[in-house]
């Protein structure tokens, strides 16, 4: 779609055109909605989940985690994770310490 100029969306301003302009879109992978990739330093409290443990962050949300290695002795501390986002609420664990 080409630009449109100044003047038409004056007279315009809510053509598709004019909206792109005004509020452009975050620079994300095509078809990527949740950030996928995006580098997560995180505080919260370890719990157990069903498959994965689940940090629970302080405004209630909760990410799983897909860790490697032993963290059972880690559950129901505050603990900090850091990581990558590979799902809506799943992230790819680089390293998780005491908080």
């Amino acid at each position: 779609m080409a630009d449109l100029s100044a003047a038409a969306c004056a007279l315009l301003p809510t053509s598709i055109g004019c909206l792109k302009a005004q509020f452009p879109l975050p620079n994300r992978r095509r078809g990527d909605r949740v950030g996928r990739g995006t580098y997560h330093d995180l505080f919260g409290v370890l719990l157990s989940g069903r498959r994965y443990p689940v940090l629970r962050v302080a405004d209630g949300g909760e990410w799983r985690l897909d860790l490697r290695g032993r963290y059972q002795h880690l559950l129901g501390a505050r603990v900090r994770v850091r990581g990558r986002r590979s799902e809506f609420d799943m992230l790819d664990v680089d390293s998780i310490d005491l908080a």
